[in-house]
């Protein structure tokens, strides 16, 4: 998981195992690899011997999704609000950039207190205790580089460079500062016989902490006498640089030559010599290279101690000066380690060389080697655009190289975080503010999240709306539509049709609807048709089976002058289906039969005229397709019942018709005096 770390993933494949491996990136995440035998330009072009003798295997091999972590999933989330505040917050100052900086290593510090709290709550030996303790290696290394990128490029208030890198240096360097505390509360007067006490006040020095190693001092059974009273006055003496003390550069060289020249001279004339340990840090101070040599064998890492050299040597260091400093301490470095150097540098120590030198290209190429699936890298190169700190080259305007890499990197992660099937919505937030090859992705990579319920079928829906995709939400309707008809739930169909406003598929359903009519003389859902109100415009199919269930809540409620008006207008208004004929005109039959005429010789005519001009023909055509050989059998009319009495029907719609014609004339025409 460091850059020195090498991967190694076995890959069991037989024929690879006689012949060889090729593969191919896919994506820059995933690579594909088979079996392939080297081709040389002197081959003769035959199969070979491998041919034939093996089956063919193709691979995917992909980096573990380390984000998908329960104990992860919270920096996830709260980084996306972070990033979504970032791209819309309208008033976008320097402070603002700091604050979000800020927020950024807060979410890092929360999360690795959540990663040493499951570490803890683990088996010592399972195998989870690994994974943490690596993201834990991981992510410290993430905040250290941003905390250094934090003070040296985003906090643009500040233009001390050394006092900053000192700080940076105690932050994540705590033990001296650790260990002065707990011996200032105790203040114990026999401090100085614990094993850690010069140890300390010279890790107080290195990290400038001047005051408080004199406060540590003072507590030494031997501060009375003359050569610490004289160690006390030449530390309180110590000229301080301040960009904002008032005292200008110039001058404060001046008199740091002259105080350091007069330190020197007392160290040479042995004023310290009878405790070794008062002039090693004097001689600290002074930048001896004997002794900060020895203080570098004891190191941790090469940049432990850099700030407090700096502090001593170039106080006034600004950052762009830092580059020949860096250089020249890591030479030191690595000649009291025995070392050659850069080659010896873990991964952490080569980001933070990267960031000192100002070499923020090869610290953005750095950060993509660390295995958290690209968040640090994306998340570091926007806030750095946003606030103009990101400079690829020192030649030329390089805005368009940042601006693309910016983009290039928040699609891959947005790309990356949709094909998961738990953080796609996240996703969707970074794409929308990536290139505008992210914003068609959004509407490609919505439609291939599996859907497995309604809810999400839901969630998904909003989602596009949110984003304006208003031709995923139909897409996602017309799948609902089908596996809704797949699994017979008929009502869920209806409603995701309805949803999708595709007249196609609300027919669809619908037929499903009046089929069900035809074959059982029950109508389904009776409460969904209920409550369609205007959306049954949608289609006229959809039309006619919510009036047609209307008609059927007149004739339940013995409303029979609604339900005959309605009959009668649905027999006029061109919308009823083929098969729908024969039920249609046979619900006419108990109106038309009633004691009272219900429907008057006008109406009378028309339902007379429908059973000759509509039910008639469609009997007879379904006659001849009976004896047609080549029928397909099933069709529509065979679902219906009174299918096989078609004759009958007819029979009784034109008694029923002629009976109420009578009645309904004698009535008409019979004057009323």
């Amino acid at each position: 998981m460091s850059g020195n770390e090498e991967n190694v993933c076995v890959v069991a494949d037989k024929l690879s195992e006689m012949c060889g491996l090729t593969g191919k990136f896919i994506t820059n995440e995933l690579i594909s690899v088979h079996g392939f035998q080297p081709v040389l330009s002197t081959s003769r072009d035959v199969p070979t011997k491998f041919a034939n003798t093996s089956e063919v295997n193709v691979f995917h091999i992909s980096q573990a999704f380390a984000l998908d972590d329960s104990v992860l999933r919270g920096l996830v989330s709260e980084s996306s609000s972070i990033f979504y505040n970032l791209q819309t917050a309208k008033d976008k100052t320097s402070e603002f950039y700091l604050h979000t900086s800020r927020s950024y290593r807060s979410a890092i510090r929360a999360t690795l207190n959540k990663l040493r709290e499951a570490i803890d709550d683990e088996d010592s030996n399972s195998d989870d205790v690994k994974k943490y303790e690596n993201f834990v290696t991981i992510f410290y290394s993430i905040e250290c580089s941003w905390h250094l990128c934090e003070f040296l490029l985003i906090d643009s208030s500040s233009i001390s460079t050394v006092p900053n890198l000192l700080e940076w240096t105690k932050f994540h360097f705590p033990s001296p500062s650790q260990n002065a505390a707990e011996m200032l509360i105790n203040l114990d007067r026999d401090v100085d016989v614990r094993s850690n006490y010069w140890v300390t006040v010279k890790g107080l020095i290195l990290q400038g902490q001047i005051d408080i190693a004199r406060a540590l001092l003072k507590l030494h059974s031997s501060s009375e006498t003359m050569t610490f009273q004289l160690a006390e006055k030449d530390l309180q003496s110590m000229p301080i640089f301040s960009s904002h003390g008032g005292l200008s550069l110039q001058k404060f060289r001046s008199q740091w030559s002259y105080w350091s020249t007069t330190l020197i001279s007392k160290i040479d004339s042995g004023l310290y010599s009878t405790e070794p340990d008062l002039e090693d840090i004097m001689k600290l101070i002074t930048g001896d290279k004997a002794t900060w040599m020895e203080v570098c064998k004891d190191s941790n890492c090469w940049y432990e101690h850099f700030a407090g050299f700096l502090f001593f040597t170039q106080p006034s260091a600004k950052y762009f000066e830092l580059g020949a400093s860096v250089n020249s301490w890591l030479s030191q470095w690595a000649s009291s380690k025995g070392s050659s150097g850069f080659t010896n540098l873990n991964h952490l120590e080569r980001m933070v060389l990267a960031v000192l030198k100002n070499d923020m290209a090869e610290f953005i190429h750095s950060i993509q080697d660390i295995a958290d699936n690209k968040w640090f890298v994306v998340h570091l190169t926007d806030l750095l655009v946003h606030c103009d700190q990101l400079r690829m080259s020192n030649e030329g305007d390089n805005t368009s190289l940042v601006i693309a890499l910016r983009e290039n990197l928040i699609y891959d992660y947005g790309a990356m975080l949709m094909s998961r099937g738990s953080l796609w919505e996240i996703g969707m937030d970074y794409l929308e503010f990536s290139s505008s090859e992210g914003l068609g992705a959004r509407e490609i990579l919505l439609q291939r999240i599996p859907i497995k319920n309604d809810l999400q079928a839901t969630n998904v829906i909003a989602v596009a709306r949110r984003h304006g995709l208003a031709a995923i939400e139909q897409d996602i309707c017309r799948v609902m539509v089908k596996r809704s008809m797949s699994l017979h739930n008929y009502g869920n169909a209806l409603e995701w049709a309805i949803r999708s406003r595709d007249n196609i598929y609300v027919t669809k359903v619908a037929n499903v609807f009046l089929f069900h009519y035809c074959k059982t003389g029950k109508m389904l859902h009776k409460d969904l048709l209920a409550h369609v109100g205007a959306k049954m415009f949608i289609s006229p199919r959809l039309l006619f089976l919510v009036k047609y269930f209307d008609f059927h809540r007149y004739f339940s409620s013995r409303a029979l002058a609604q339900a005959a008006e309605l009959l009668v207008n649905l027999l006029d208004s061109k919308i009823i289906p083929e098969f729908f004929w024969p039920s249609l005109l046979a619900d006419a039959i108990p109106l038309l039969e009633h004691n009272e005429p219900i429907i008057p010789s006008k109406e009378t005519y028309i339902i007379m005229h429908h059973l000759e001009s509509n039910l008639i023909p469609f009997i007879e055509k379904k006659n001849r397709q009976r004896e047609n050989i080549n029928t397909d059998h099933g069709d529509d009319i065979e679902l219906n019942l009174i299918d096989g009495y078609p004759d009958d029907l007819v029979q009784l719609l034109r008694l029923a018709c002629a009976r109420n014609l009578s009645r309904a004339m004698i009535i008409e025409n019979t004057l009323i005096h």
